[in-house]
């Protein structure tokens, strides 16, 4: 099963940057550690955010702080009478490349 699940941004400048909480983090960890055990198996595989203001491309600080073997989904900007853009990221080497997203009904 596919689950995102939204957790609340913590950061001193939360206009400027999006960070998780560690403590929500660890618990959605420990929910998906507890539902495969109980034979559900489920991981943490990536987080998502929007850049409001700007393209949905990841920005510097991104970078600096993405772990590798993670999916990074970025939407933005949000605009009046224009489609919100929606991409995916993985970490290669020292830069993100892009991957294609495929939405499912």
């Amino acid at each position: 099963m596919e689950e995102a699940v939204a957790v609340a941004n913590v950061s001193a400048e939360p206009l400027q940057r999006y960070e998780v909480s560690p403590s929500e983090h660890l618990a959605l960890i420990r929910i998906c550690r507890d539902a495969s055990a109980a034979g559900d198996p489920r991981d943490v595989i990536g987080a998502y955010h929007s850049h409001p203001r700007t393209e949905a491309w990841p920005s510097p600080t991104d970078l600096e702080q993405a772990c590798r073997d993670f999916l990074f989904i970025i939407a933005g900007p949000v605009e009046a009478r224009r489609d919100v853009a929606v991409r995916g990221f993985r970490l290669a080497g020292d830069r993100f490349e892009e991957i294609e997203l495929i939405v499912e009904d």
